[in-house]
């Protein structure tokens, strides 16, 4: 799994590149530096960008326990509103996959999220006002 991040300050926005094998623990990893950065802010929104991504290796009970994960990672839990998560995976299986386990944690997360075939999309959506 490769995984990177890049904090837009002037956008309010964190943008993540992952590709591969996707495993919990490494986009924990690339969650956690993120958060560490000092650039990062709890009200920016997120765009993970998916590139020959595999998320095969994701049971339910994972789905279910990394949703935890990432809440857990919120330093102030309840103090802003929920986060803009635009998720953009090109490739039709990737996505339908993605879609299914953002479903399984769904109440688990306070992200808004939404899934688009391309980062165009994303941008547009996350250019627009909450």
């Amino acid at each position: 799994m490769k995984a990177s991040y890049h904090v837009n300050v002037r956008d309010g926005l964190i943008i993540y590149t992952m590709s591969g094998t996707l495993t919990s623990e490494g986009i924990l990893k690339v969650f956690r530096a993120a958060i560490s950065d000092p650039d990062w802010s709890r009200e920016f929104d997120m765009m993970c960008l998916f590139h020959n991504a595999d998320f095969s290796v994701f049971s339910l009970e994972e789905a279910a326990s990394f949703s935890k994960a990432i809440q857990a990672l919120d330093p102030a839990p309840g103090e802003s509103p929920p986060i803009r998560s635009a998720l953009v995976c090109p490739d039709d299986l990737s996505s339908a996959l993605l879609t299914f386990w953002e479903m399984m944690g769904r109440d688990e997360r306070r992200a808004i999220d939404r899934i688009f075939a391309t980062e165009a999309e994303a941008r547009a959506w996350l250019a627009e006002p909450r």
